[in-house]
């Protein structure tokens, strides 16, 4: 917050917690952040009910301060759109916020600048009046899917996780595009359309 203030001396700027900050529902355009990570809650008397951990709170707070038509693009944990104990979360975000997108980040991303082992996801929600079934309906649940490390250019056993069904095409043609990149690897005058 002190940087900040000698940074952007006209700029209204809070040294507290974001459950002790207070404004007006749909008051920004646009909120933007790297939220925090992590496994624990935040009390705060109005999002309580919802049980969420801190990166969950940031969002469900943000959805309420945005304006209708206004956007959230943050960097927040898989666990948001991945963990089966988010669904009734994002059941929740789904009546306010459509998803305009979101992309996984490489996992270790911030080893270096925060050193922190952590698998982050940029998330872009739009606030709208009434949410359309078509985009909610296709980030609310999570598959429980077979991860084969080979399939992904490692080693290890086979192992099971719960991936969020927006991202389960992508990892549905993940063998198909490495079958792919092994024939462009053997035969690299396909690498170019005709």
């Amino acid at each position: 917050a002190t940087i900040a203030k000698h940074l952007y001396p006209e700029a209204q700027i809070y040294n507290q917690g974001f459950e002790k900050v207070s404004f007006p529902e749909g008051y920004f355009d646009l909120v933007c952040g790297n939220f925090p990570f992590g496994d624990y809650g935040v009390n705060d008397s109005k999002y309580n009910f919802l049980g969420v951990s801190i990166h969950n709170y940031f969002l469900a707070k943000s959805a309420d301060l945005v304006r209708e038509g206004g956007l959230i693009a943050v960097i927040t944990s898989t666990y948001t759109l991945d963990a089966p104990s988010s669904q009734k979360f994002r059941a929740w975000l789904g009546q306010k916020l459509e998803l305009v997108t979101a992309v996984r980040l490489p996992s270790g991303v911030f080893n270096t600048i925060a050193r922190t082992q952590v698998s982050p996801i940029l998330l872009i929600f739009q606030r709208v009046k009434n949410p359309r079934y078509s985009n909610t309906s296709k980030w609310i649940n999570t598959q429980e899917v077979q991860i084969v490390p080979q399939d992904w250019g490692n080693e290890g056993e086979k192992t099971k996780a719960h991936l969020n069904e927006y991202f389960l095409s992508e990892f549905q043609g993940r063998s198909f595009d490495k079958y792919y990149q092994n024939q462009l690897q053997k035969s690299p005058q396909y690498t170019h359309l005709q």
